[in-house]
């Protein structure tokens, strides 16, 4: 299953939720949506659901870090939550683990 991205808006909270498997060839469809929501008007929080993420191949690790860089430039706190317990142990290994939500 390809990778997609559904992003909402809610006051200054920006969510995307991934669904999917997020492998090489995917991995700028989920940046260009992750960098769009960062983009949005009034955007002070991003919040990326990887509740229904089923693969994240080494690109989108290093991809979630590029975010999180850019969002931090910019004064944006980012998170991802429903962090499935793979992924979780994956995001700890690769010393992102503040992106974490708690």
């Amino acid at each position: 299953m390809p990778a997609s991205c559904d992003v909402s808006v809610n006051g200054d909270e920006c969510t995307v939720k991934v669904v999917g498997e997020i492998i090489d060839g995917d991995v700028e469809v989920v940046v260009d949506e992750l960098c769009q929501a960062l983009d949005g008007a009034g955007c002070r929080r991003l919040v990326v659901d990887l509740g229904r993420a089923l693969v994240l191949e080494p690109a989108a690790l290093t991809a979630l870090a590029r975010i999180q860089e850019h969002a931090l430039s910019q004064d944006i706190t980012m998170r991802c939550v429903h962090v499935q317990p793979w992924l979780r142990r994956t995001l700890e290994a690769a010393n992102l683990s503040t992106l974490l939500g708690r």
